[in-house]
């Protein structure tokens, strides 16, 4: 029978694993799904939660304990070690699936020319913010996938939209253990530097749901990664010009505003702010 294994880093958030853990049980697709969970140093009780969700689950598991906190990037590696499954898909805790998601992307990898090879299936999804109506988004995974990565506009690099054969997965290598956050994005580019393919199912409708939370993330760390991303592929910015590279890097720094402007840093907000507004200025001026 064929088998999905499901990797979900954990944090002390067990409310959210729950509604995740029972979007995999809703799943429509019949065959085997074994669920993976690496716990990052919870809180105790925290932890006993998750462990209890997973016992009451009617699915195969495996869990393993990070004895202290050691972040999302360590995490997601152990998580990697520990695949066994043909398929591997990604599922962070607190975020949704819908139940055609994975019988969707099965379906689409099989059918795929290269189905036995270095292809990851992504899929359309909601944008889940606060008591706001969902916001549908959608994936582009035709022409250029690396700029269309670099951009963020209308592919955007989050593990949880994806499902890939094991080997596809593997070729990648770890995660780089330098980015607290933006970690999938450099996971993604990464796979389409390896002449990766992207495909997605036929159906329009989104197949997961990403309940975004602004508050109580830092915008400097968002802004530091994105500052690290931008000198570590500086070569692919400048492939695509100077223009492209300023217009990627104001909404990189747009997305740090929105960050500060949750957690109440009106300092840096204002910072981040300006930033945007001398780039934007640039691009107006055509520099």
């Amino acid at each position: 029978m064929t088998s999905v294994d499901v990797l979900i880093p954990f944090y002390n958030d067990s409310e959210g694993f729950d509604r995740s853990l029972r979007s995999v049980e809703s799943q429509t697709w019949d065959g085997r799904f074994r669920v993976v969970v690496v716990d990052d140093g919870s809180a105790p009780h925290e932890s006993l939660a998750m462990q209890a969700m997973l016992d009451r689950a009617q699915l195969p598991f495996h869990t393993v304990i990070n004895p202290v906190n050691r972040g999302r990037p360590y995490t997601r590696n152990v998580l990697l070690d520990c695949m066994e499954s043909e398929y591997v898909a990604w599922l962070d805790s607190g975020d949704v699936w819908y139940p055609e998601k994975i019988g969707c992307q099965i379906g689409v990898v099989r059918g795929a020319p290269n189905g036995a090879g270095n292809i990851w299936a992504t899929c359309s999804y909601d944008w889940c913010v606060g008591d706001l109506p969902p916001r549908r988004m959608w994936q582009n995974t035709e022409g250029d996938l690396i700029r269309h990565l670099l951009e963020g506009a209308d592919l955007r690099a989050y593990l949880w939209t994806i499902l890939a054969p094991r080997a596809a997965m593997e070729a990648v290598g770890y995660f780089d253990e330098n980015l607290g956050r933006l970690q999938d994005l450099d996971f993604f580019i990464r796979f389409a530097l390896k002449r990766g393919n992207m495909v997605q199912p036929s159906i329009q409708a989104p197949l997961c749901a990403y309940i975004k939370e602004y508050r109580g993330r830092s915008a400097k760390e968002i802004n530091d990664c994105s500052e690290y991303l931008k000198q570590k592929y500086a070569h692919l910015y400048a492939r695509y010009g100077r223009k492209f590279a300023i217009h990627c890097e104001y909404r990189a720094v747009k997305n740090s505003e929105r960050f500060a402007r949750a957690n109440g840093e009106h300092v840096l907000r204002r910072t981040y702010k300006h930033r945007a507004r001398r780039l934007k200025r640039q691009l107006w001026l055509g520099l």
